[in-house]
């Protein structure tokens, strides 16, 4: 997903909707192949990041609008390795269930509106298997044919 404009400010909305969107590769392997694959490792990757800034940075979460994570600006290569904890373990114990608990919120309703919408995942599978590629009047018309529009999923409200 590409961006159609710069935006540097996001909504806990939003955010919480693009790793909706992130784990939506793993929820549809899921259910369409029962089966995991390293094929959303990437996707993974980025939504966790995604709820560890919204835990530790941004104070997006039950825990508060508290950061946990230190600003400072380690000028040498190891500096993720010098940072020190501001925190307790019991803290950071508190941090991993909360990522965790955003992250799988997100593959559970990804996987709620696959199920809910499998008559277009199978028709855009099969587009796919035909074409390789759609772009996004492809996508415009695969959804409208299902009664629905493509959002701008890419980027943020204004």
């Amino acid at each position: 997903m590409l961006p159609e404009r710069d935006k540097h400010s996001y909504s806990k909305d939003w955010i919480l909707d693009r790793i909706c969107v992130t784990m939506g590769g793993r929820a549809a392997e899921e259910l369409v192949f029962n089966d995991q694959t390293t094929g959303a490792g990437q996707d993974i990757d980025q939504a966790t990041e995604l709820a560890r800034k919204m835990v530790c940075v941004w104070g997006m979460s039950e825990l508060g609008p508290v950061s946990y994570e230190s600003r400072s600006q380690e000028v040498f290569i190891g500096r993720d390795l010098a940072k020190h904890k501001t925190f307790s373990e019991a803290t950071a114990e508190l941090i991993d269930k909360e990522i965790r608990r955003i992250v799988e919120a997100a593959w559970q309703k990804a996987l709620g509106i696959l199920k809910e919408r499998r008559a277009v995942l199978d028709e855009l599978a099969a587009e796919l298997m035909r074409k390789e590629t759609l772009d996004r009047k492809d996508l415009e018309e695969l959804l409208a044919r299902h009664g629905l529009l493509l959002g701008k999923f890419d980027t943020p409200a204004a």
